[in-house]
């Protein structure tokens, strides 16, 4: 009875249903303070290398890319290819932004536009060094009007 009650498999199969398919929105802050040395090579080398550490966690999630400094930027739209991000991810550099700045709450408004064809919750992760003196008061709005939840990475 024990064998017949296990199913046609010994090992137990991950339901389909559990499969997490909210996609993840990477932002990315290029600003020229993300140049700084103090953490080796430069903070932004180190959050590549952290973005880098995460897509290998989770191989099967949509992610895109965004980068902001004075203006906000999509460098890649949502997408399962990892590796393809990974080579867009590795030429990033703060000469890219037009505008000098700090300024996350742009690049919100870029998330929303990615993010109007899901049907999921997503999530948005923001890695930075800092804020723009607005920005704490305008993430808070959009954050109380978007269903997506925002997680930040400080460098």
């Amino acid at each position: 009875s024990i064998i017949i009650l296990s199913g046609p498999s010994w090992r137990q199969q991950p339901s389909p249903l559990a499969r997490d398919a909210a996609p993840l929105i990477v932002v990315l802050d290029v600003s020229a303070s993300m140049n700084t040395t103090d953490i080796a090579p430069s903070r932004l080398e180190r959050s590549r290398q952290k973005i880098s550490d995460l897509l290998s966690l989770i191989p099967d999630k949509q992610i895109g890319l965004m980068v902001y400094a004075g203006s906000a930027h999509t460098v890649l739209p949502l997408t399962s290819d990892h590796d393809i991000l990974r080579s867009y991810l590795s030429a990033l550099g703060s000469n890219l932004a037009p505008r000098a700045g700090k300024f996350p709450e742009y690049a919100l408004t870029g998330v929303d536009r990615l993010l109007r064809q899901t049907r999921y919750q997503a999530s948005v992760l923001l890695v930075t060094d800092g804020l723009g003196e607005a920005s704490p008061q305008l993430m808070r709005a959009w954050c109380a009007t978007t269903q997506h939840e925002l997680h930040v990475y400080g460098i």
